[in-house]
């Protein structure tokens, strides 16, 4: 089976966001445990420099097809021939590489759907939709955009899949068939946790540095109300200016702080899984009031959960109506004190099994990805 999305197997080769590679490989791994090979048609073709066009194999059952990359430019007139190139480059291939009646999984995107429904009508391939936010909550682009955008979701798919119950309810309006999937369900089965020698409660906050979504900047406001027994570990990635403000406002508030504050940049794979292993507490603190937590679900939490990590959370409706309800420590009150609290109300005596949860969702996701009929 086709799954154009955006992917590389490589950090920082092609631009894209590795949240997205890793549910991309989980959803891979549950197609190929069903007995179905995959084939990702990466729509990653913009990267700091070119790169030519290469196909590789991730194992026997999935491999990877990339399109030649053109150099990443901030320059308005280069940013559209390579809006055009990526929409021509997707069109052509699926006119030219699908027939009749096959299943093509596709990754929603404002960048690539008229393309898509386009070589949809001329093939008639069936469109599995993996829909995992209405781009026009995010981006609050004019009603006519979001009335475009919906229209596709709602009409061009034959299947979808879905973070959330919720984004479901309003995309999947004819009862189409379905599967939601949260996150990468991805675990080792209750692998021994790696040891930390400082001692502290370690609290960790991964993701976007973006103010606007308001996730790190809560993060460290918590970190104010928190005591020496607690450190702060952030890891990820963001533009360059964004990342230099974060190891500033660290560096002016070494020594002054008594919950110590730590950037320790990117991790990947199996080092990303044992930083999360050596921590105790994971922060999902985004701002709530964002439109886009209507309907997109936090990757993080997952991830934190696959790692056996306590999630501090606020009480989005994505959360609260989710398998994960019950597993999750809320705050109330989207301010720093009232994360902090949330922190300090956590009591590590009382026993807690986020794996366990994640094995019961990974099976579900299977059994749903079967009544595809894929």
């Amino acid at each position: 089976m086709k799954y154009l999305c955006f992917f590389d197997s490589q950090l920082n080769r092609r631009t894209m966001k590795m949240a997205s590679v890793n549910k991309v490989r989980y959803i891979c791994s549950a197609l190929n445990q069903n007995g179905i090979d995959v084939e990702i048609i990466s729509c990653s073709m913009t990267a700091p420099h070119s790169i030519p066009a290469q196909t590789e194999r991730l194992n026997e059952h999935t491999s990877v097809k990339y399109f030649k990359t053109a150099k990443a430019s901030k320059s308005k007139p280069a940013k559209l021939w390579q809006l055009l190139r990526r929409n021509l480059t997707i069109f052509f291939f699926l006119l030219f590489n699908t027939k009749k009646g096959e299943t093509v999984a596709c990754y929603h995107s404002l960048i690539n759907m008229r393309c898509v429904s386009l070589a949809k009508k001329l093939r008639g391939f069936r469109l599995l939709l993996e829909a995992e936010e209405i781009y026009n909550d995010v981006f609050e682009r004019s009603p006519s955009s979001r009335r475009t955008e919906m229209k596709y979701l709602q009409k061009c798919a034959d299947m979808y899949l879905f973070p959330t119950d919720v984004l479901a309810r309003k995309i999947n309006i004819d009862s189409k068939p379905q599967a939601i999937v949260y996150g990468a369900y991805e675990f080792d089965g209750g692998a021994a946790k790696r040891r930390v020698s400082d001692g502290k409660i370690r609290v960790a906050y991964t993701g976007s540095f973006d103010p606007n979504k308001g996730g790190l900047s809560n993060a460290l406001g918590a970190a104010r109300f928190l005591d020496s027994r607690y450190s702060l570990n952030i890891l990820g990635t963001d533009t360059p200016d964004r990342v230099e403000t974060l190891k500033r406002y660290i560096s002016e508030h070494s020594g002054k702080d008594s919950c110590e504050i730590r950037y320790d940049g990117v991790k990947k794979g199996k080092d990303y899984t044992d930083w999360l292993r050596g921590c105790d507490i994971g922060l999902s603190t985004q701002n709530p009031e964002a439109s886009f937590n209507e309907t997109s679900f936090p990757s993080k939490v997952i991830s934190y959960l696959s790692c056996n990590l306590r999630v501090v959370a606020y009480p989005i409706q994505v959360l609260t109506e989710s398998e994960l309800n019950e597993a999750l420590f809320f705050y109330r009150e989207n301010t720093p004190q009232a994360i902090a609290d949330a922190v300090k109300d956590i009591d590590f005596s009382l026993p807690y099994d986020g794996e366990s949860l994640i094995a019961r969702l990974d099976a579900s996701f299977q059994s749903q990805l079967k009544n595809l009929n894929i």
